[in-house]
């Protein structure tokens, strides 16, 4: 038995559909299911488990942020240039 003790926090579905509600749902059981018959069988200590979190989790590790918050700036930097073409053509400008 582990001497740790896994514990989720919840979060409000305030402004979220009922699939997403639901896509939620399963996406958190099949978590759990992994974390129970995988994870917890290789990350067998508190630093085994921040080491995953930092390096390979999917939506947590640092990379991983910094590469979302990359696409964010690139996809905003687009969006203006998008903008400023369309105004220039309502202005009949190159």
């Amino acid at each position: 038995m582990s001497p740790y003790r896994l514990s989720y926090m919840t979060t409000e579905n305030i402004g979220l559909s009922e699939e997403a509600i639901e896509g939620r749902k399963q996406h958190e059981r099949k978590g759990a299911v992994n974390v129970e018959q995988n994870l917890s069988k290789h990350y067998t200590t508190l630093y085994d488990v921040w080491q995953f979190l930092t390096q390979n989790h999917d939506f947590y590790s640092a990379s991983k942020l910094v590469d979302k918050a990359k696409k964010a700036e690139d996809d905003a930097e687009q969006n203006r240039d998008e903008t400023s073409s369309v105004l220039k053509q309502s202005y009949r400008a190159k």
